[in-house]
């Protein structure tokens, strides 16, 4: 019996010189019994529609193609059911692709499917949204949500890089209380003044640098990463040592605490982010999911970390 997949893709993701071309994979695909149903999506939100409607009409397979914020979307559709997601990376930084280990071309993610496996990962989940691998605080969440959206189509990376250097003069640091419990019970509250908060679910941050150094996302904890500064000097070089070593352990430019659920409170409304993509501000209680995801991998997959 042929085994059926949707093909939920977004049209406005990666670049306008590459388009992605759903009827290639419909016609790859066939060519190893599966029958694939395009689905683009038409609004924001709209992937999460079409995973509901995968499960709800008994799909084998969702296959996600697009950038991180359409495989978020899926997320929310498909987590706690059985239907796996597939991985096409069609975005600007394609994290989830690479902590994988797959590749970042869609023809070449797309060799792999046929001979894939279902793997559960956890899931972080934020104010009742969950995410794949990184719930941010502070700079990057400014970043986020100033960043040009027609702007980043055409321009890719680069236009984060813009963002990023528009925000450096105004961006100012934030006093914060973190009260958070660890795997084993633990319950500690923290105090700081910081410039950035990430809550990571797993190693790869960005276009491909390890940031949360050992995370895995089957182990049933997150990582709580914290830089802290005074002033944006300090915060620039402070991060330019950790995404350049980042296995050098220095505390005193990242803490790092394992968690299993935080309450972040702060003086003035900070922005958050989710997967790349804005999710309003504090206050956030952010715990994990443990293995609420079946996520499609190559059949002799083994997590890039153990390797």
């Amino acid at each position: 019996m042929s085994k059926r997949a949707l093909l939920v893709f977004n049209p406005s993701a990666g670049q306008l010189w590459n388009p992605f071309r759903a009827n290639e994979v419909v016609t790859y695909l066939a060519g190893f019994g599966w029958t694939v149903d395009p689905a683009p999506t038409a609004c924001a939100r709209d992937a999460e529609r079409l995973a509901r409607r995968a499960v709800s009409e008994g799909y084998d397979l969702v296959i996600g193609a697009g950038g991180d914020g359409t495989l978020n979307e899926l997320t929310q559709g498909l987590a706690g059911t059985p239907v796996p997601l597939a991985i096409l990376p069609g975005g600007t930084t394609n994290v989830l692709a690479r902590e994988l280990g797959l590749p970042l071309s869609i023809n070449g993610a797309l060799e792999l499917i046929p001979r894939g496996r279902a793997k559960p990962i956890d899931l972080g989940i934020a104010n009742g949204r969950y995410f794949l691998f990184v719930c941010g605080l502070g700079f990057d969440a400014t970043v986020t949500q100033s960043t040009d959206k027609k702007f980043k189509r055409w321009a890719g990376f680069w236009s984060l890089f813009v963002a990023t250097f528009q925000n450096v003069v105004t961006h100012r640091p934030f006093a914060l209380r973190i009260q958070i419990r660890d795997q084993h019970g633990n319950e500690q509250q923290l105090k700081r003044l910081a410039h950035q908060v990430m809550i990571s679910n797993t190693e790869t941050y960005g276009t491909g640098f390890k940031v949360a150094t050992g995370a895995k996302f089957d182990d049933g904890v997150l990582e709580l990463l914290i830089i802290r500064g005074r002033s944006m000097w300090e915060f620039f070089w402070r991060t330019a040592r950790i995404l350049l070593w980042p296995f050098s352990n220095n505390k005193l430019d990242l803490e790092h605490f394992p968690v299993t659920n935080l309450y972040v409170r702060s003086r003035r409304p900070v922005p958050v982010q989710l997967d790349g993509d804005a999710h309003g501000t504090t206050p956030v209680e952010i715990g994990i999911r443990p293995m609420a995801l079946n996520m499609w991998v190559p059949e002799n997959w083994s997590h890039p970390a153990a390797k």
